[in-house]
């Protein structure tokens, strides 16, 4: 999955969906893609794309345990809390 094309919590959201319907075995790969389909496609700067995945993973990871999320950084700001049930808890 490319992280410029989903938010950390679309993508958590998926990655939940698709490991219940997967009964556990879904995996999730993800990729800074380039900077012609970052810049082109989605309209995001392409500076810095290890400090955006670090970023996004932070978020990912805080969806995927349905922890409140109050994250300011310099590509991604995330201030919500979403209330779901994590399968993922124990991960």
């Amino acid at each position: 999955m490319q992280i410029s094309a989903r938010t950390p919590t679309c993508a958590a959201m998926t990655a939940l969906t698709m490991d219940h319907l997967s009964n556990g075995r879904f995996q999730l790969g993800i990729g800074v893609s380039g900077p012609q389909v970052v810049e082109g496609w989605y309209g995001q700067g392409f500076k810095k794309p290890l400090e955006r995945t670090k970023e996004w993973m932070n978020i990912f990871h805080k969806r995927l345990r349905n922890s409140r999320c109050n994250f300011k950084a310099i590509n991604i700001n995330c201030h919500f809390k979403v209330r779901t049930r994590s399968v993922w808890a124990n991960h």
